[in-house]
């Protein structure tokens, strides 16, 4: 039995072969049919794209431009806050020394407030008789200025 191309026998080839043939050209010349349309929505899709690229431009130079200019900005920021690091350390070594002397401030706050507290009265009183002295300060004032009285 001899062979024909591709190595397939002759009795089989003839019957196998034309009707793979007719289905892969009807296969191909389908692809070639679908292929104007497709090439038309490719066509397209690459024009919306080129639109879109063509608008995004603009967007990304203002963009880059606006960067260029908070780039003097962030590094003007950045050098102050090297700067007052040292500032910032050193007032937080400050009031880590402060926090204990205002712990034991504290109890005598409380209890200077508790002795001045029943002397407020007293001390209301005594600036109400001061204030009617002849030359005291409240008298003078009033005298400057009659039409504030009450």
């Amino acid at each position: 039995m001899s062979r024909a191309p591709f190595g397939i026998p002759e009795a089989l080839y003839p019957p196998i072969a034309i009707p793979r043939l007719l289905d892969d050209l009807h296969e191909v010349a389908k692809f070639f049919m679908d292929f104007g349309p497709r090439m038309e929505q490719l066509t397209k899709l690459g024009e919306q794209l080129d639109a879109s690229i063509r608008a995004a431009i603009p967007i990304a130079e203002a963009v880059n431009t606006t960067l260029e200019a908070a780039t003097p900005v962030a590094e003007a920021v950045d050098a102050s806050m090297k700067a007052a690091l040292p500032l910032l350390e050193l007032l937080q070594k400050q009031i880590e020394m402060a926090l204990p002397l205002l712990d034991k401030l504290e109890p005598i706050a409380k209890r200077a407030v508790d002795v001045v507290g029943p002397l407020e009265g007293a001390t209301e009183r005594l600036g109400r008789m001061i204030d009617r002295f002849p030359g005291s300060a409240a008298r003078t004032r009033r005298a400057a200025a009659p039409d504030l009285e009450e």
